[in-house]
């Protein structure tokens, strides 16, 4: 189910949903350096701030993205990685 259908329907039940990736590995999750991306309502994701402080100290609030939102601009900025990645190698060889 798409994050924003998900808002939706949690909404209707007086709840809020916050689209929330994270980004590194094992590491970064060890030393509580992961980065945190926050998408959705401003004042929800600033009351989940210190409880996402256990994981990192790298937390942004994607304004003025909404819910969904996020999850598209972290997919094109994978993909773009993907096509850096695929375009360094062509010219390696």
């Amino acid at each position: 189910m798409p994050s924003n259908a998900i808002s939706e329907a949690v909404s209707n039940r007086n709840m809020v949903y916050l689209d929330t990736p994270i980004r590194g590995g094992t590491v970064s999750a060890k030393e509580g350096s992961l980065i945190v991306k926050l998408g959705g309502d401003p004042s929800a994701c600033e009351k989940v701030k210190d409880m996402l402080r256990a994981i990192s100290n790298s937390i942004y609030h994607n304004r003025p993205f909404p819910v969904a939102c996020i999850q598209y601009k972290q997919s094109a900025n994978s993909e773009r990685q993907a096509l850096q990645l695929t375009g360094n190698d062509e010219t390696v060889e």
